[in-house]
């Protein structure tokens, strides 16, 4: 199995703003840009919103709001944690940006078109026997593994508009990650950093995009899922968009 992407003491911006693609912790990431048709295109198991920050995890497990507002997720068929068992798995030679078999994710970001950039600052892909878990239960009560972290990385991102269900964002990820649990799940913290890390960021003084009032969501590549042509992953295998600018080490 892969070695989880640790948080480092001089982490990296990602600029998949002005570039198309990236690599972050042995995970491809890219632009993807195919036209909305609404969240069943690429099976949408994480719908959250919020404006500013917003946290999301896959899970409907009825916590959206005060007094305990764990998570901004959006209750609905779209929040759930989905079935190992029901990942597609593809083979490394259907990209040319990987050498692994790998599993795909799907990013759908609604942001307002007048500010259309968001920032990742957390991500975490996780593993476990139970279904629609509470995060922080996660290591204590419910038995998870983590299986992938950005860990202190961020990635800068834009809208690409074409609607709901837009593809705007692809990931490639081991498909040894899916090795253990039978559940999966994301854990993702978009908008605004820690107010000490702002002047750290870069892309002309901001690169550090709040989240506007729409809705973002993660989709995954299933058995009920319209395939994403290999030909939008070969448009190049070299690591593009890593700005060369550190940040300090988020806190614990």
């Amino acid at each position: 199995m892969l070695a989880l992407g640790t948080g480092t003491a001089n982490a990296a911006i990602y600029d998949l703003i002005n570039s198309t693609s990236a690599t972050v912790n042995n995970a491809f990431f890219a632009k993807g840009g195919t036209s909305g048709t609404g969240s069943g295109n690429f099976d949408a198991f994480l719908r959250f919103n919020n404006t500013g920050t917003e946290t999301g995890f896959s899970s409907n497990n009825g916590i959206y709001s005060p007094p305990t507002p764990v998570y901004d997720n959006v209750p609905g068929n779209f929040t759930f944690s989905p079935l190992i068992s029901d990942f597609n798995i593809y083979a490394d030679a259907t990209s040319g940006n990987v050498n692994f078999d790998y599993f795909q994710l799907s990013l759908d970001l609604l942001e307002n078109p007048n500010s259309p950039e968001i920032t990742i600052q957390t991500l975490e892909l996780w593993t476990s026997n139970t279904a629609n878990a509470i995060y922080t239960d996660f290591g204590g009560a419910t038995a998870a593994t983590k299986v992938w972290e950005l860990g202190d990385n961020q990635i800068d991102l834009i809208s690409a508009g074409g609607g709901q269900g837009n593809s705007d964002y692809y990931a490639l990820f081991d498909a040894a990650l899916l090795n253990s649990g039978d559940y999966f799940y994301i854990y993702n913290i978009f908008g605004s950093a820690p107010p000490s890390l702002v002047s750290l960021n870069v892309n002309g003084g901001t690169g550090n995009y709040p989240s506007s009032p729409n809705f973002e969501e993660w989709g995954y590549s299933s058995m009920s899922a319209v395939p994403v042509p290999a030909a939008v992953w070969l448009f190049g295998t070299a690591l593009v968009g890593l700005v060369g600018f550190s940040k300090r080490r988020k806190a614990a």
